[in-house]
């Protein structure tokens, strides 16, 4: 891993060093619900776009807005949803993704969650308000939460935290550079990243991709961005791929060994 101070890199091991002390709390993994679906056809979410296939979510559960990252397995689509609304369950509503339709456009209104006791409602494609239906229910805390969004980034910031997009994009943009030329990849690494300002803790949560801050602080936040970059460098398959690799080579090594082949 690597980690920019004005125009230097400084090495893996230092950083690995850096993160510990810069984000001590890793997150909550109780707070993280874990789900998968599939989709026969092409299918939007909010402003992108979804190709069928097999998919894995993370649910950030324990804040508001609630946050949904979504892999696909086996591809190449990643992203971050910000829940508009979270509703109340009902006889109704059941687990799992419910679509609707904008003209010939097939979307993702809502996913139900068990763990939740309800479903979380997304904006439809090209809508940045929608009108909460009469038995909807906003979360109390959500009318005084600042949600501001790029490409990669989208930024959480409840209490109105003073911060550059512009900057924040800057740094992002130099750290996945940076991280492509430690590691000679080819391709450009652009992880999509959620930053809540405001925290209780200074928290990098894998799971949902989510940087949280006190307050702002670009050393801390390139620090995340850096980690995140690395973790989300290959598609999910690929990250499960490697853990079997590593499993199945510890059992042939034990195998050997018992063999009598090894000598202490």
């Amino acid at each position: 891993m690597i980690l920019i101070r004005g125009n230097s890199i400084l090495p893996i091991a230092i950083l690995a060093f850096a993160v510990v002390a810069l984000f001590p709390g890793m997150g909550n993994a109780q707070d993280v619900i874990r789900g998968e679906f599939n989709l026969s056809r092409e299918v939007h979410w909010q402003d992108s776009v979804l190709p069928k296939g097999d998919y894995v979510y993370f649910v950030d559960s324990g804040q508001w807005p609630s946050l949904v990252r979504v892999e696909q397995k086996g591809g190449s689509f990643s992203g971050v949803f910000v829940s508009r609304l979270r509703r109340r369950s009902s006889k109704d509503s059941a687990p799992g993704i419910s679509l609707g339709m904008v003209g010939n456009e097939v979307y993702i209104q809502s996913l139900g969650l068990q763990e939740l006791g309800g479903a979380l409602y997304f904006s439809a494609p090209g809508s940045n308000q929608e009108k909460p239906a009469a038995e909807e229910t906003r979360s109390p805390e959500s009318g005084a939460v600042q949600v501001r969004a790029t490409d990669y980034l989208t930024v959480i910031n409840p209490n109105h935290e003073k911060i550059s997009l512009e900057e924040a994009e800057r740094v992002y943009f130099k750290v996945c550079e940076a991280v492509e030329k430690q590691f000679n990849h080819p391709d450009p690494i652009r992880p999509r990243i959620v930053v809540r300002l405001g925290a209780s803790n200074n928290v990098l949560r894998y799971p949902i991709g989510e940087i949280q801050l006190k307050k702002w602080d670009q050393y801390r936040f390139a620090d995340g961005v850096v980690d995140l970059a690395i973790h989300f460098m290959l598609p999910p398959g690929d990250r499960a791929r490697l853990g079997s690799d590593a499993v199945r080579d510890a059992d042939t090594t034990v195998n050997v060994c018992e063999l009598k082949v090894c000598r202490n």
